[in-house]
């Protein structure tokens, strides 16, 4: 049996696992997209973007609805992941129940998520920041739609926080005190954006650097 050793650098590390994913593929133009067909295979891709695999196209093939113990499984999108791929959501809706974190917690510089609808509840009352899609984007949410009901001290229906583009995005969905319909705080671009339900700071609560 063979034996392996494995030295550790002196300094602490944060190591993040990579798997390979066996689930069916499309090809469109040059990019390769994972096809997602179930609820599994969500959590399943969803768990590999967490946990490092932050360049891996995505397609959902149909509405996706997470049971509660997948949603209790969903992972804590955190910083130093950044999705880097492209999430087409192909016009279809995932609903959680009870997830911690947005689908995304946060979106790099070449990171996109279009044509996706969330719906559901998202967050906690503890959650600092709450949102439909992301904690913080840096890429591109575009034709996004927000229909779940948003927990957290600051909120809002697409992006907690947004540093780059949010485009053609709705919120439909529930937000009370301190929220924005689609990003609380703004030092990007937000355009043809609207609300359709309640959130007390409107469509982006705040604008340090950005338009609304």
């Amino acid at each position: 049996e063979d034996t392996y050793q494995f030295v550790m650098p002196p300094k602490n590390v944060i190591i993040y696992p990579v798997f390979d994913i066996e689930m069916d593929t499309t090809v469109e133009g040059e990019d390769t997209y994972l096809v997602v067909k179930s609820a599994d295979d969500f959590l399943k891709v969803m768990k590999s973007i967490a946990y490092g695999n932050s360049d891996v196209n995505v397609k959902l093939a149909k509405d996706i609805t997470l049971s509660d113990a997948q949603s209790s499984a969903y992972p804590v999108m955190e910083a130093p992941t950044y999705y880097m791929g492209i999430f087409d959501g192909d016009g279809h809706t995932v609903t959680a129940k009870g997830i911690m974190t947005p689908l995304f917690g946060y979106i790099g510089p070449n990171g996109i998520v279009n044509d996706l609808t969330v719906d559901g509840t998202i967050g906690t009352a503890e959650s600092q920041y709450s949102a439909g899609i992301a904690i913080c984007n840096l890429g591109y949410i575009v034709n996004c739609m927000n229909k779940a009901t948003i927990l957290g001290k600051m909120k809002a229906g697409i992006a907690a926080i947004n540093f780059r583009m949010i485009l053609s995005c709705v919120n439909k969905g529930t937000l009370d005190n301190n929220s924005a319909a689609i990003v609380y705080y703004n030092a990007g671009g937000a355009a043809n954006v609207a609300n359709e339900n309640k959130a007390t700071g409107g469509v982006c609560a705040q604008y340090p650097g950005g338009g609304g």
